[in-house]
């Protein structure tokens, strides 16, 4: 009874898939112009190079200017991107990913604001990226409060100072 259930509601799903080699070969087109609107300057990796990921996040490229972070993971941007022709071909029944495509979207989701030259260079617009660096950078601060929460669980108290007031959770 519960399988028939979950048959009828099948019905209800609709999937969207979105093609990201044929989007990544559309970037690429006419020497990376659509990329280079949105500040990437390169296919390559910021932390990968020489065949080998880096072991300091200190020693990597800026990851703006990079289609990759490492040697298989799209920088934040490309993200955003990704995101962005994901939604539009959720509103949309029919998609072309062509440039004039990706163009509207990226315009549409403002993908060139991400980052923005601040006072001490190239900076995360927090209208976007409130508390963690970005998703290219910011894994530790989400393991921070992972644990934060765990925490205030098992416990009942709110770390208010994540790492400093309980260094034994951390």
């Amino acid at each position: 009874m519960k399988y028939k259930y979950s048959i009828r509601e099948v019905d209800r799903i609709h999937v969207r898939l979105v093609d990201i080699f044929e989007i990544q070969e559309v970037l690429m087109e006419n020497n990376m112009k659509l990329l280079k609107s949105v500040g990437v300057k390169s296919m390559g990796s910021s932390c990968y190079y020489n065949g080998k990921l880096v072991e300091f996040k200190s020693k990597c490229y800026y990851p703006k200017y990079y289609f990759y972070y490492d040697d298989v993971h799209p920088t934040t941007t490309i993200h955003a991107i990704f995101g962005a022709i994901a939604a539009e071909s959720i509103i949309n029944s029919k998609i072309e990913y062509n440039s004039d495509f990706i163009k509207n979207a990226i315009e549409k989701y403002h993908i060139d604001t991400l980052y923005y030259d601040g006072e001490f260079g190239v900076t995360h617009n927090t209208t976007f990226f409130t508390d963690a660096a970005a998703t290219s950078m910011g894994i530790k601060k989400i393991e921070q409060k992972l644990k934060a929460i765990e925490y205030e669980n098992e416990t009942g108290e709110r770390d208010m100072g994540f790492m400093y007031m309980y260094k034994k959770y951390f």
